[in-house]
Parts: C-alpha cells; structure tokens; sequence
C-alpha cells in the first residue's frame, strides 16, 4: 500500500488496479465513503467480520461498532465525529488511531485504524486499513494518545460546532443501534443493509423490537426505518409545548434567566468540577510518590478512568442542558423577529411612532440582545471546560513521560 500517497487523485484505470491490488492484500482492507457505509471490503476483513457473502452487503461504522468505546470512554458516535474532522483537517490525508469493532455475530475486537484520503475524479474515497491488537497493554497506552488526539481536533468554538453538528449525531445515534443476530432465521449475509432513512429493496425492512435492539424481518411491502421510542415523542411534545408556551410568554427579564442559572453553573448534580479536578491532582501526586512501579501506574490509570468518567458524564449533562438552552434561545428569537416585522409593518402603514410601540419595539430589541450575551456567557463556560479537559491530558502526558 506504500504506492498509494494522501490525497492522491487516480484515474479510473489505476482505481480498477488498485481494486485488484488491495481484493488480494494479506491486509483487513476496506473503503469507506461520504455517507459513512463501508462501499468495498476485501476478503480479509469480511473473514474478521465473519461475513461470508460480501455482495450486496453494505456496512455503516455503527453496524460493525459497540454503542462506546470503552478503551475513549466516550459513545461511538461521538468519537466517529471526531475521527472524520480529524481525517478531515489533516495536512496529508492521514490519521491512525484505536478502535473496537464488533463481528456479526456480535464478538468485540481491537483493531489499529490507519486511514488514507483516495480522490477518483470527484469522488472522495477514505481507505481503511486495520491490524488486529491482541495484548492488552497496547490498547491502554495507545489509547490515551488517540483520545487526547481525538480531542485535540475539536474546534475552538464549540458552540458553532454544535449548531452544525447536532443534526448529525442525532441521525448516528438513531443509526447507531446493535442488531439482534442471535435468531436462526437472520444471516446477515443474506440482505443488504442501506441508511435507515432510505426506502429497502427487496421486500426487507427493519423493525424495532421491544427490547430497543433493532431486529431483521422480512415482510410483503416495502417500509422506511422508523423509530417511535417514547423518548423520542416526549421530546417532540416538549419542543411543541415549548413553543407554544413561548408565543405567550411575556418580554423576558432578567428575573425569568435567575431560574435557569443551572444552565450556567459548573456545578452538576453536587458535583463540582474543579473540585473534582483537584482531587484527580492530588491523587496523581500520591500515586507518582508511591515506591512499587506497578502500584503506581495501576493507580494512575484507575484515576484516570475515574476522573474521565465523571467529566464525560458532567460534559454530556451540560451539552444537553446547552442544547436545551439553544432550543429554547431560537424559539423565542424566532418569535421577538415575528413580532418585531410584524410591528414595523404596522408602524409603516400609520406612519406615526407612539411612544407606547416605540417601546415595545426597544423591548423586543433588547430582549435579542440579552439572549446573545447569555449565549455568550455559555461560549465561556464551555471554553472553561475545555481547559480543564487540556490540563487533565497534559497531567497524563507528564506521568506517562515519568513512567517510561
């Protein structure tokens, strides 16, 4: 694979013979397109997989992935955002890095992930090349250097990301499900799986058994995916009753956001960040005093996934407690312009300013100008914890440093 350089366009003769090339690799091999499915596998990576007939078989990064990944700490969704903004921003096309794949059959496996950028004509391809990790110690060390590389590729500016981004995690987590292979009567080798949003072929479906694991079922007509969980319609009625309740909501004052300071708190369910930080500090002080070597750095790695798991559930929180607050922010801006127009026009047409719609005019101007500061307020806070997050890895670099 040494002849096939980042960022390289082939035309459509080399394509065909680097196809050929990589069918006969001693190499797990697979092709990875825009739409994240998997578009070619060879005949060593369907063998891991356990994949007897590789055509018609169209794989996602969510089909053949656990819901997290245990060695990140973090959901597979999640870390696949990651790994394509990554991938993305690279320099040379290339990036490497840990992740746990699942088998068919449902059997969990380490694989190194080295990743290449191919252009063909327009079409942009990312070759995926895995090796197998077998010894424990690898994963854990290796694993480390991913997440804080992972991590390293979020944008400054998270809040703009979210916005762009929150459409997307929203349609992997619903694809982001396990299938249920265990019955007699599935074989995966047998259908071929499209997007979840896409119409099936072939008079096959996929329906969503009680238990939330997604079930393969034939059936006489064709049917779209659809997931009606009830947390789903919950959040639906929700947003709807946000809505309407914000239509008669009266101008908004500083008093009304005092309600929502949790919102803007570092402090989550009694648990205080920095104070946690701290902690994690001062035990990693100990930990490195401690004379035995093996003690130490099975102290060190206990902290850390400790203190990881604390700050990915606080993280999780307050995204979905931003989240929430941004719902809420563009439904009621959305409803300060309605009434803003709405008065300009009626101003227009008397052409007469009254001192009474001059202000309700400032109001509504204020009240949007309220909103971006309080937006602006969470910008820092996430910024803050970023930080935090920076330091937690410099602190890990150090030790791991000292260790060796």
């Amino acid at each position: 694979m040494g002849n096939v350089t980042a960022h390289k366009t082939l035309s459509p003769k080399s394509w065909k013979k680097y196809l050929k090339m990589i069918s006969k690799s001693n190499e797990m091999i697979l092709l990875l397109g825009e739409t994240l499915h998997f578009s070619y596998l060879n005949r060593k990576a369907a063998k891991m997989l356990k994949i007897k007939n590789r055509k018609g078989v169209k794989l996602t990064v969510a089909l053949i992935s656990p819901l997290r990944q245990p060695h990140l700490g973090i959901d597979s969704a999640s870390a696949t955002l990651m790994v394509a903004e990554k991938i993305l921003n690279s320099k040379d096309g290339r990036f490497d890095f840990i992740w746990q794949h699942q088998t068919v059959t449902g059997e969990l496996f380490y694989v190194q992930v080295y990743l290449t950028i191919i252009r063909v004509k327009k079409k942009t391809h990312c070759q995926s090349i895995w090796r197998r990790i077998n010894n424990p110690n690898d994963i854990l060390l290796k694993s480390i250097k991913s997440f804080a590389s992972l991590n390293s590729s979020i944008s400054k500016d998270l809040s703009k990301e979210s916005v762009n981004s929150v459409d997307f995690l929203n349609t992997f987590n619903q694809k982001n499900q396990k299938f249920d292979l265990n019955s007699e009567s599935t074989n995966l080798s047998e259908y071929s799986f499209g997007s979840f949003t896409d119409n099936f072929t072939d008079n096959q479906s996929l329906t969503k058994s009680a238990n939330s694991n997604l079930t393969i079922t034939k059936t006489n007509n064709n049917s779209n995916y659809s997931d009606n969980t009830d947390n789903e319609s919950n959040d639906q009625n929700n947003t709807i009753n946000t809505s309407n309740s914000n239509k008669n909501t009266k101008n908004i004052t500083k008093s009304n956001y005092n309600e929502q300071k949790p919102y803007l708190s570092l402090i989550i369910d009694n648990i205080d960040m920095d104070e946690e930080f701290m902690n994690f500090q001062d035990n990693i002080k100990r930990a490195v005093r401690s004379t035995n070597d093996s003690t130490a750095e099975k102290k060190v790695i206990d902290e850390f996934h400790r203190f990881e798991t604390i700050f990915n559930t606080l993280l999780q929180k307050k995204n979905s407690q931003i989240e929430k607050l941004r719902e809420k922010t563009i439904i009621i801006t959305r409803d300060s312009r309605t009434r803003y127009r709405k008065l300009e026009d009626h101003l227009q047409e008397k052409l007469l300013l009254s001192n009474e719609e001059i202000n309700k005019r400032n109001n509504l101007k204020n009240e949007n100008i309220f909103l971006k500061n309080k937006l602006k307020e969470m910008e820092l806070l996430i910024e803050k914890q970023k930080t935090n997050h920076d330091k937690l890895f410099q602190i890990l670099n150090e030790h791991k440093s000292g260790i060796k």
